[in-house]
């Protein structure tokens, strides 16, 4: 059930009765250069929403013709380069299904690995984490803000590079592009949908710096830029009156006796 808990799912989601998920994972590593790791997931699922729901709960809910299905892709490849100063160049592409009407039809239910922890975004998606409840991203991206859960759906693209100056320090950076899958429409303060509609999430640059201090000693400083497309007002606001770019600085002190 959406409601009732100390946290928000994911607007306009269906009630699931019953679901069934099918799901492959690969991660490996080639000999290519110094090294080419990747990692890949794909999922399909399928399921029943078995409640008839008249309205759409103040846009918690979906109302559909009762059956559910969807799917997820992730892909992710980091080629590292150790001549010189070590180099790591990489790429990750995120999947998720949508529903094209929230009003009818088929509705939407995605899932990837439970425990995947997949790092995406700074600001818009912590990372992709675990749907359990009580247990919720703090990103743009999250249930917290009425986002989207995981890759739910969402395209994203990104390109990251990382290198060591020094064998202490580590510092990589990231682009990311965000693009919904299906339109996103706006909503009114009963959380009907509109006629305004988008499909461009927005993008994000991150830069993250790490730094072993001595033995059991570290600090980190991750930095994040959103900066949100129409799709994003309309998905967390129903408008898209209210677009300044988010930012977030989080610094992390580790100790190890």
């Amino acid at each position: 059930l959406p409601n009732g808990y100390g946290y928000l799912n994911s607007r306009y989601r269906p009630n699931i009765t019953t679901a069934t998920a099918l799901g492959l994972t690969i991660d490996g590593k080639l000999a290519v250069a110094d090294g080419l790791s990747y990692a890949f997931e794909g999922d399909y699922l399928f399921g029943t929403d078995e409640v008839n729901n008249g309205d759409h709960g103040g846009g918690n809910l979906d109302m559909n013709n009762g059956q559910l299905s969807g799917f997820n892709l992730y892909l992710k490849a980091d080629q590292a380069f150790t001549a010189g100063i070590p180099l790591s160049v990489g790429a990750t592409f995120g999947y998720g299904s949508g529903d094209d009407d929230v009003t009818g039809g088929k509705g939407n239910i995605n899932k990837i690995q439970t425990m995947g922890f997949f790092p995406l975004t700074n600001v818009w998606e912590d990372s992709v984490m675990p749907d359990v409840g009580g247990i919720s991203p703090q990103g743009l991206g999250s249930p917290v803000s009425r986002g989207y859960r995981e890759f739910e759906n969402t395209m994203a693209v990104q390109g990251k590079l990382g290198m060591k100056p020094h064998e202490k320090v580590a510092f990589d950076a990231s682009y990311t592009w965000l693009h919904a899958a299906q339109a996103i429409q706006g909503f009114d303060e009963l959380g009907v949908p509109t006629g305004a509609s988008s499909q461009d999430l927005g993008m994000e640059i991150d830069a993250n710096l790490g730094i072993e201090v001595y033995k059991g000693f570290g600090y980190k400083c991750l930095f994040g830029v959103f900066l949100p497309g129409d799709a994003a007002g309309y998905l967390m606001n129903g408008t898209n009156a209210n677009l300044d770019p988010a930012w977030e600085v989080k610094q992390v002190v580790t100790a190890k006796f």
